[in-house]
């Protein structure tokens, strides 16, 4: 596996933990591996080959260095395999939605029985997420908002989703000999809650930029 595939599946494990209302710390060791793997100029699993002592790296401890491995050797990481079978996966999609954060989706999950965007819009069109507390009519208008932009837009991600693959992404670009410069441009620079693409530009060279599509963690099945 890569380390964007390993950081995104430690991104999505920290992610159902916040959603299962488990511990902040053992949350936190999770984002802070995902950004960790992220970053790291050299393939883990190249040092896992090694025979490389993983806890060297920061935010990396034994558990959080065991899991990495088992993921480079398996492309499987049982802690999800377990949580996907108490949590539907499909709540991820949820959280992609403008101010659905862990703990709505959980709300709307435990609440109204809400797994997937389909079911949401139609208790949305119902009116009964307004109903939940903490949403209200103004919530749920945006939801249903959000939804339609997004059929028509196509697939977006959150800006913290496409944080996970920025930086290796623009080191990669900018070993290349032919950048002197190169810089995110797009949603993602403007700071928005989500990103369809990504757009890079060396101004340096004289070159407007180019874009490609986001490659984000794919939607769980």
């Amino acid at each position: 596996m890569e380390n964007t595939e390993i950081a995104a599946v430690l991104s999505q494990v920290g992610t159902l933990l916040e959603i299962q209302g488990a511990n902040p710390f053992r949350i936190r060791a999770y984002e802070n591996a995902s950004r960790t793997v992220a970053e790291h100029p050299v393939p883990l699993r190249a040092l896992v080959a090694e025979g490389a002592d993983l806890k060297d790296l920061p935010g990396i401890g034994k558990d959080m260095a065991g899991y990495i491995k088992e993921l480079v050797d398996t492309g499987r990481l049982r802690v999800l395999d377990e949580l996907t079978r108490e949590i539907p996966a499909t709540l991820l999609d949820l959280m992609r939605l403008p101010g659905v954060g862990p703990k709505k989706a959980r709300k709307l999950w435990k609440e109204l029985g809400v797994e997937t965007l389909e079911q949401l819009e139609t208790a949305a069109r119902a009116g009964r997420v307004e109903e939940l507390d903490g949403f209200g009519p103004k919530t749920q208008t945006r939801i249903l908002e959000a939804i339609a932009k997004g059929r028509q837009q196509g697939v977006r991600f959150r800006l913290s989703e496409a944080e996970q693959i920025i930086a290796p992404l623009v080191a990669h670009l900018r070993s290349h000999a032919g950048a002197r410069r190169v810089e995110v441009a797009g949603s993602y620079r403007r700071m928005k809650d989500t990103v369809g693409d990504l757009d890079f530009l060396n101004p340096a060279n004289g070159v407007t930029g180019g874009s490609l599509p986001c490659p984000c963690p794919p939607r769980a099945p």
